[in-house]
């Protein structure tokens, strides 16, 4: 998980000193979010299976429900997107340890979403160039068995995609075939509620072929 690691040490680096609980009141959880979060922000991937509350962080309702919460809504500021990327780099890092209950595929998109957000408002230090190699251990860690055991062919998918999507070589024969026997992710999973936006993302980055392959009738606009 080296690239992993690497994003969420960017990250721990632009949010350590900060009050970490303006980013996590939005609800009377708001301090215990802070919490954990400041532990990660402390000790790095470490924390992530250091007791706490008398279970591993990663286990736990704190860490669980702000990387849940955090990704939806609109971001204020770039502070408030780097948050977001700390708790999505937190989030892929402790898959490999057991976690299977965060669905993936929000993760990928929301990382996604705010590091290229964070490069179009002129952020030097937007991690676009590391993403690609965030998203094949992520893939990595799936074909590994880690996640949730149901979701294994449509997260393989998304993990494809969401390298793609950030710049990553195009496909190889065997990947493309790949992606073309899995077929659409959206059609795999109950966790529907961010697929529009895997759709916009794919019809604004993609190749119009690329993009057909992968959406099928729901392809680009004439034009793409």
């Amino acid at each position: 998980m080296d690239a992993t690691h690497q994003l969420l040490d960017l990250a721990r680096d632009r949010m350590r000193g900060q009050d970490l609980l303006p980013y996590c009141a939005i609800d009377p959880g708001g301090p215990g979010y802070a919490r954990a979060m400041g532990a990660i922000v402390a000790r790095g991937h470490a924390a992530l299976s250091e007791p706490y509350e008398g279970r591993p962080l990663f286990e736990t309702f704190d860490f669980t429900e702000i990387v849940g919460l955090v990704r939806w809504g609109e971001p204020r500021d770039r502070d408030d997107r780097w948050f977001r990327v700390l708790t999505s780099a937190a989030s892929l890092a402790c898959r490999p340890l057991g976690e299977d209950e965060i669905p993936l595929h929000y993760t990928l998109v929301t990382l996604i979403t705010d590091v290229l957000a964070l490069r179009a408002d002129g952020d030097p230090g937007a991690p676009v160039a590391l993403l690609p190699a965030v998203f094949r251990e992520a893939r990595e860690s799936v074909l590994r068995g880690d996640g949730d055991i149901c979701a294994r062919e449509s997260d393989e998918t998304f993990c494809l995609i969401a390298e793609l999507l950030v710049g990553g070589p195009e496909p190889d024969e065997g990947s493309r075939v790949r992606l073309e026997s899995l077929g659409p992710p959206w059609e795999r999973t109950f966790f529907d509620q961010r697929h529009e936006a895997w759709k916009a993302l794919i019809r604004e980055r993609l190749p119009s072929s690329m993009a057909s392959l992968l959406l099928g009738s729901g392809g680009p606009p004439a034009g793409r």
